[in-house]
């Protein structure tokens, strides 16, 4: 068996075994229905759910005014960090590492505010650790830090967020499964955190790394999406780049990969990218024209490849198999799990997959607007153009933030009054 392959096994093992202890035992969840073709593939297409009134994505929602406004939110699979519109931080559900940031290892089913500032700026959620800047550029981070996540040179969790450095320089982040990918305004990339699968874009010669280093010597980086243990990264003349462990061939077995050490331009010469997102060995990018692209083992594709025809595609989230994509009219649309899983044959089964080679993608929550989104595996977050937040899926540890530990099919609105 190949060394690349055995090592991978070997790693995701232990990766197991370290969090077994911490994460929630128990990942049944609910789920919803529709008509399914011979092939059992979901048959709902993107004009039929916007024009069907039996469907259940196609209901409106009424947003309740008296309830807090958000401007982003990023939800892991297990926790929840969201920013409200006055500059506060706020966090919700599992919390074994202090990944909440309240000071606290106690799990909430209900928003809590985390640090008294309202200058916080820009959140991204990780495994178990949190990653935030604030708007004088500042950069925060707590949560789990037994694989160098925090930054400050400890393996200590911290229970509340604890600056990294004193530069007020940083742009950008990214937290991934176990690392995190920064930008700083002079366009240099740094990372920390795990570096197993070399996702830190360089062989650091350690499985960790502790304090925030520098990923090799360019200075045009713009932008970073980081998922498991491969990062996707632009660049200001609009080319793509990845590195760490990525998506090796076509073919959906997850031992079918690469190891890119540095970061290594995606096969193609456009330089017209403007956003992208990754979520294990699976990769969606979205071209300054507004056409969406796909690659990696769900969409069975070694190289970028169109996905249907429009062209009006403005942001990207995935997660697993959860995608959600909003179009530049503010309308939201889903492939693929739509942030649920399915009772079946007496266990845990994902819905069938979408074609993503297809328009079969199915619009959510009729004729509302939205303007930020955020897709996890057992449930989703998405906030309208007024402010509101929404959340459906699975809720058995409290994840939704609704006060409740009950699943949810259709969006419910969060927001502490």
């Amino acid at each position: 068996m190949p060394k690349q392959i055995i090592k991978t096994v070997f790693l995701t093992l232990i990766f197991s075994l370290l969090l077994a202890n911490c994460l929630p035992k128990k990942q049944n969840a609910g789920g919803v229905t529709n008509d399914t073709d011979e092939n059992n593939n979901l048959t709902e297409t993107a004009e039929d759910s916007l024009n069907n009134n039996d469907n259940r994505f196609s209901v409106n929602l009424k947003s309740d005014p008296s309830l807090s406004t958000f401007k982003m939110v990023s939800a892991g699979e297990y926790h929840v960090i969201a920013i409200k519109t006055d500059g506060t931080l706020w966090a919700w559900g599992y919390n074994c590492s202090g990944q909440l940031g309240d000071g606290t290892t106690k799990d909430r089913i209900s928003p809590v505010r985390i640090d008294k500032g309202n200058d916080w700026a820009f959140v991204s959620v990780g495994n178990l650790h949190s990653v935030a800047l604030k708007t004088d550029n500042s950069l925060w981070v707590w949560g789990k830090g037994s694989r160098g996540q925090i930054g400050d040179g400890t393996k200590e969790d911290r229970l509340s967020p604890v600056r990294i450095g004193t530069d007020n320089d940083w742009t950008f982040i990214s937290a991934g499964e176990n690392y995190t990918i920064a930008i700083k305004t002079d366009g240099t990339m740094w990372g920390w955190g795990s570096n197993y699968y070399f996702e830190l874009g360089t062989d650091t010669g350690t499985n960790s790394v502790y304090i925030p280093i520098r990923i090799g010597s360019d200075n045009d980086w713009r932008f970073v999406s980081t998922g498991f243990g491969s990062s996707l990264a632009i660049k200001a003349d609009g080319s793509l780049w990845t590195w760490g462990e990525i998506a090796g061939g076509n073919g959906r077995t997850p031992i079918n990969t690469i190891a890119k050490i540095t970061p290594e331009r995606v096969k193609g010469t456009e330089y017209d990218w403007v956003s992208a997102a990754v979520s294990g060995f699976n990769y969606l990018a979205i071209k300054k024209d507004g056409t969406l692209w796909a690659w990696g083992h769900y969409f069975n594709r070694h190289d970028p490849e169109q996905i249907g025809i429009y062209a009006d595609w403005l942001s990207v989230s995935i997660s697993r198999d959860n995608t959600m994509a909003i179009k530049k009219d503010g309308s939201l649309w889903a492939w693929g799990s739509l942030g649920y899983y399915d009772y079946a044959a007496g266990g845990e089964v994902a819905r069938p997959f979408l074609e993503y080679d297809k328009d079969d993608f199915i619009r959510l929550w009729g004729n509302t607007t939205w303007s930020y989104i955020s897709a996890s595996t057992w449930h989703a977050f998405a906030i309208m153009t007024d402010g509101s937040l929404w959340t459906w899926g699975k809720n058995e540890e409290g994840y939704l933030g609704d006060g409740t530990k009950e699943d949810h099919y259709t969006p419910v609105q969060i927001g502490a009054k």
